[in-house]
């Protein structure tokens, strides 16, 4: 495949990577899903050219087994890691707008959830209190079930844990993959960190900690018993040596689910919702494995993943007396609760401690699991899970608990109940969708929520369901639905509808509570809806881009990345951030560059109004730091007159009794122009236009104009530390922007560098009570003839005057601004101009194959497309000039 078509055709989508307050990433590490094998095979090499950092390693992140039909693709998730200190979030958002990519992310790093104390509790309370030594009664546990414990490392010769490790006999330590799994010797579990068959740990106790509560061994006259009797677990080590941190966590769960693991127990977690963490438990569920997760030790009400994923069992603590310990998480995604405080069991050297967590509760779901899984061998997974939620001992009227009512779970568990009970059902909510009046579902909206329920265990007769709002943001209209029964596995659907609230917060997470009622039996179980978001998407002409209330433009939330950027043709983003920065003097200023969010909203969510078919996106924002100011933000969107620029027109309302005399606005603009280590800077003096292009293989530019009649000021940045500019790359403190937006620094002058630039409006006048006005354009295009032809018409529409082309710019600057194809996108002809007599045209599709060959004599020509499929093609001019290449988009 061709590496020109590689690098430019890209699929944009306003993508959200939620990154959740204090979660940590693993340093120069991002996580790549491809689309599809051949993507990933062919793709892979692009990252040092996208990102520009350098590459140190990309490899398949799981071994899974070639003639495996799972319901999730692993195969196509790459791990790659680079050098630097680039930031994983903005590399993850490059690559995951090109084609092919399904997802890119950092690699999220989980931390442990235990408090270890002193060997005080020489007893195993939380063995009696679950009712686990009656249910060891009826059964001790199948040694054939094994728990996948996936942790920090272990002592595997602790004289209580060594006989309770599921050893792989096919695979005996001779230096030979005995049973061909791609693993050598994993005789007693693995190494992910590693890479090894060593899973011990002397540096940290946690795993010999978890694996003593679910499986010491029993009635070997030394020690504890673990709650899972005769059960067997399997060491899975996660954690680097050197650091401690689990960096193959996710890797150990697939691990665990190949190796046939009934269940998998994580005793760790992260605050960032990841779509590799979807996908790693939906493989493991595809498996037929239950996986069991700790909910955290915040003391808040906050969510952790994996144990938040659908599907898997969440596990909050208690303590001796069925309280909540206090510094268990709790949330709606909390399944049950089990004893997190106080939980003596193994510990490294053969010794023994208690202590305190989630980590400790987990371990003990996952345990009760396998003892009722030993006595009910024909369940599946997902019924077994249903088993312990729906048999758990109530705790929510206990006084201690009553504030953390249904966010504990249904209970705390009773693992007696679960292998006993064959009367009680499980009703839960296995898909839904909302639909309304708007697809952004704003205040007053009404919702119509259709669910689809599952019953996973014994009969459900004289079935209620009702929906209820229970935070008040929704006015619910028909909230109850009603069957005779629900049988066992059995599918059914219904619908509820709710008015939103007028008084809907921006960005709400709404929660709608189900309450199930059968014959004996009542559960629950909330659904979220995101609504009313507080930034606009926006598509005209052959753009996209994103508006928001907090003074960015392209993205709303730089942390997360989220937003559609500034995106050219609909299919390839031109920045990482797009910021608004106001300075009266060198020390009133406020800014929305990167994390500064200075700016909020006084009107809230931007408006859109439509006239004379011409878009406009108003809101009014103030900044926080600077007293007695209010910016009336115009965003003009014509697809007609300028299908690739936008109009920023701003009003600085002041309020203030003093003036300034000196006062600047600039938009900042992080570019990314195809390849960000061949782009360049440069200046228009006549046209105050700052741009930015592509000097490789496919020339794309953007650009800023000012517009107004303002004294124009370029900043061109080189961020990194071998740049000649101001370097921004771990700050931009104030100073230096007083500095930036003061001093004219026309092009860039370094190679092999990110670029970002700043155009400014500067020396204004900003009288006291008064008004003052400024506006900018910000460009795209294929050249730089038709950049500054935006340009112009931007300034005419701007000023309300008839366009008029002037005299061109210079297009002689490098080869990429010679040869233009037209029109893009095309419908059956293009042409083709260049200063050169054509040799020949190629045409190739996005997958690097030829499509058509011309041969030509002359410095025009026209070719016929209309035989060729719609989609995006690479169109490849060979001349005298040399190989020149064009992007065509075929509609």
């Amino acid at each position: 495949m061709r590496k020109f078509a590689l690098l430019i055709i890209l699929a944009i989508a306003a993508t959200s990577m939620l990154q959740a307050q204090n979660a940590k990433y693993l340093p120069g590490t991002v996580v790549v899903k491809y689309d599809n094998s051949k993507a990933a095979s062919s793709r892979s090499f692009q990252f040092e050219d996208i990102c520009n950092v350098k590459m140190r390693r990309a490899a398949k992140m799981f071994l899974t087994k070639k003639q495996d039909r799972h319901t999730v693709e692993l195969s196509h998730i790459f791990r790659i890691e680079y050098e630097g200190d680039a930031n994983p979030v903005v590399i993850a958002r490059k690559l995951s707008q090109i084609e092919g990519i399904e997802y890119a992310e950092p690699y999220w790093i989980p931390e442990l959830f235990d408090t270890p104390n002193d060997p005080l509790i020489n007893n195993q309370y939380y063995l009696n209190i679950t009712n686990t030594l009656e249910a060891q009664d009826i059964t001790q546990g199948d040694t054939n079930i094994v728990i996948g414990i996936v942790d920090t490392g272990f002592d595997v010769y602790h004289e209580d844990l060594a006989g309770s490790i599921k050893y792989n006999y096919a695979d005996p330590i001779n230096g030979i993959d005995d049973d061909n799994d791609g693993y050598i010797d994993n005789f007693r579990g693995w190494d992910m960190a590693s890479n090894d068959n060593n899973p011990s740990n002397s540096s940290s106790q946690h795993g010999t900690l978890v694996a003593g509560i679910a499986c010491a061994q029993a009635g070997n006259n030394v020690g504890i018993a673990g709650v899972g009797g005769k059960t067997k677990f399997l060491p899975i080590k996660i954690a680097n040596d050197e650091s401690g941190n689990l960096t193959t966590s996710y890797e150990g769960i697939v691990y665990a689910a190949d190796h046939g693991c009934r269940i998998i127990n994580c005793s760790w977690g992260s605050p960032a919702k990841s779509m590799l963490c979807d996908d790693v438990i939906k493989y493991a569920q595809s498996r037929g494995c239950l996986v069991v997760a700790a909910a955290g030790n915040t003391g808040t009400d906050v969510q952790y993943y994996p144990a938040s994923c659908d599907g898997v069992i969440s596990v909050c603590a208690t303590n001796s007396t069925d309280s909540k310990w206090s510094n268990s998480t709790y949330n709606h995604r909390i399944d049950v609760a089990a004893p997190g405080e106080g939980i003596y069991t193994t510990t490294n050297n053969n010794k023994y401690q208690s202590g305190n967590g989630t980590s400790f509760a987990s371990p003990i779901v996952s345990a009760a699991a396998a003892l009722v899984w030993a006595a009910r061998p024909k369940l599946s997974a997902v019924q077994i899970g249903e088993l312990l939620r729906t048999t758990t001992d109530n705790i929510d009227t206990i006084p201690a608990n009553t504030k953390y009512a249904g966010k504990m779970g249904s209970g705390r568990i009773n693992t007696l109940r679960a292998m006993t009970d064959n009367s009680s059902p499980s009703i839960r909510i296995t898909d839904y969708k909302f639909s309304g009046d708007s697809d952004e579902f704003l205040p007053g909206n009404k919702v119509v929520v259709e669910v689809t329920l599952r019953n996973y265990l014994e009969m459900a007769k004289n079935v209620t369901v009702v929906m209820e709002s229970p935070d008040g943001n929704a006015t619910i209209t028909n909230g109850t639905w009603e069957t005779v029964s629900i049988a066992n596995m059995e599918h059914t659907k219904c619908s509820f509808t709710a008015v939103l609230a007028d008084s809907l917060p921006y960005n709400a997470e709404i929660p709608f509570r189900f309450r199930f009622n059968a014959d004996g039996y009542a559960a629950t179980q909330i659904i979220e809806l995101q609504a009313n978001p507080s930034f606009r998407n926006v598509e005209w002409g052959k753009m996209q881009t994103t508006i928001a209330d907090n003074g960015k433009i392209g993205i709303y939330d730089y942390d997360a990345q989220s937003g559609i950027g500034f995106a050219y043709q609909k299919t390839q983003n031109l920045v990482s951030d797009g910021a608004l920065i106001l300075a009266l003097d060198s020390l009133n200023i406020a800014s929305s560059f990167q994390t500064d969010n200075q700016f909020s909203a006084v009107t809230g969510r931007p408006t859109i109004q439509v006239i004379d078919n011409v878009t406009h996106i108003k809101s009014t924002i103030k900044p926080n730091n600077i007293s007695g100011i209010e910016i009336l933000q115009d965003f003009i969107f014509d697809s007609q007159k300028l299908p690739t620029a936008m109009i920023c027109k701003y009003r600085i309302v002041s309020k203030r009794n003093d003036s300034f005399d000196n006062a600047c606005v600039g938009l900042y603009f992080d570019w990314d122009v195809v390849n960000s280590l061949t782009n360049k800077i440069k200046y228009d003096s006549k046209r105050r236009i700052a741009y930015i292009y592509n000097t490789g293989d496919i020339g794309l530019y953007g650009g800023i104009c000012l517009l107004s009649e303002s004294h124009a000021t370029p900043y061109a940045f080189e961020i990194g530390d071998k740049g000649q500019s101001i370097n921004i790359k771990d700050e931009f403190t104030d100073e230096q922007k007083w500095i930036a937006m003061n001093t004219s620094r026309t092009e860039s002058t370094t190679q092999d560098i990110d670029l970002a630039l700043m155009l400014s409006g500067s020396r204004l006048s900003i009288a006291a009570n008064d008004t003052t006005e400024i506006a900018f354009a910000v460009l795209a295009a294929e050249n730089l003839h038709e950049l500054t032809q935006a340009a112009d018409k931007a300034v005419s529409l701007y000023n309300e005057q008839s366009y008029v082309v002037p005299e061109d710019t210079d297009l002689s600057e490098t080869r990429e601004q010679r040869a233009l194809v037209y029109p893009s996108p095309a419908v059956s002809t293009i042409y083709i101009d260049n200063q050169q007599p054509i040799s020949v045209v190629r045409i190739y599709n996005v997958n690097g194959a030829l499509e058509i060959e011309n041969k030509c004599s002359t410095t025009a020509t026209s070719i016929n497309i209309s035989h060729i499929p719609n989609g995006l093609y690479i169109v490849e001019i060979v001349s005298a000039d040399g190989r020149t290449e064009r992007r065509l988009v075929e509609k």
